[in-house]
């Protein structure tokens, strides 16, 4: 049990610890190529996968709030329901949706404390997308459907006064890969853009249309190399399609060049930044 995710002690989250299988034709011996197949997949599902029978981690703590389903996997967001094609087998055949739990991939953390002399609960819940996942150089910008590789969206969750009276806080952002199309076979190979910025921009539009149809506002916070050739390079890829987006669609965004490594002091001395994004 990893703890209590919302301001209810029923919403409790979990994670996968360990996996059993259990044969459907009561067979005990298995050939080795199925005892390795086996073994991968309890690897894989060993790797940061959380789930909660009361709360739906797939989606924010505001689409928790106005959830109309009558059950976790009607309302999940399949975005980020990494048992999705397996529940939906059982559904097809007839299961009830109440006996199927949505599964993330990605991190639940819980802590509590006082402040004032009132408890606080801090929730971080990470999910990553079933869309472009892959190994950092196997998985790198965008697909035709406009789904960035390696996206993971992060909820934090601050619950002040534990109880009845209480105020809850939630802010969400999303990571991805630089959601123009490009690879890089190795980190220390170099980058190599596939396409060009005008041949991108339909798979550049959806990531974006999608990005706004669920988060009304969106702010960008570009932390590329502002030195190095290969990230310079996609910088400019992705500022071409980006102010082509808001010249054609008037959309609310906000962009931000924000050159990590560079603002980030090398040397012991930390380095205070005061840029805003408004």
């Amino acid at each position: 049990m990893v703890g209590c995710v919302s301001k209810s002690p029923q919403n409790v989250a979990y994670k996968v610890e360990n996996v059993w299988f259990l044969s459907l034709k009561h067979r005990t011996q298995f050939s080795s190529e199925v005892k390795s197949l086996m073994s991968g997949i309890s690897d894989l599902l060993k790797q940061g996968m959380y789930f909660s029978h009361t709360y739906d981690l797939t989606s924010t703590m505001k689409a928790n709030l106005t959830h109309n389903s009558a059950s976790l996997y009607d309302s999940a967001e399949k975005l980020y329901t990494w048992n999705s094609n397996l529940c939906k087998d059982f559904a097809k055949a007839g299961v009830s949706t109440g006996w199927l739990v949505p599964v993330i991939q990605g991190f639940v953390g819980v802590a509590e404390g006082e402040i004032g002399k009132k408890g606080v609960r801090i929730v971080l819940v990470s999910r990553r997308s079933t869309k472009m996942a892959g190994t950092r150089c196997r998985s790198r910008g965008l697909d035709d459907e406009g789904n960035a590789a390696n996206t993971v969206e992060t909820e934090q969750i601050v619950i002040y006064g534990i109880g009845n009276e209480n105020i809850t806080y939630s802010f969400d952002q999303i990571r991805g890969s630089v959601p123009v199309f490009w690879r890089q076979k190795s980190v220390f190979s170099k980058i190599k853009l596939t396409r060009t910025p005008e041949l991108s921009f339909p798979a550049f539009a959806k990531h974006f249309d999608n990005l706004i149809k669920h988060y009304k506002r969106v702010i960008i916070i570009n932390l590329l190399s502002d030195k190095k050739e290969g990230e310079v390079r996609l910088t400019r890829a992705y500022e071409a399609n980006e102010a082509e987006y808001e010249k054609k669609t008037g959309a609310n965004i906000r962009y931000c060049h924000f050159d990590f490594h560079s603002e980030r002091s090398a040397s012991v001395t930390i380095k205070r930044t005061s840029r805003t994004v408004t």
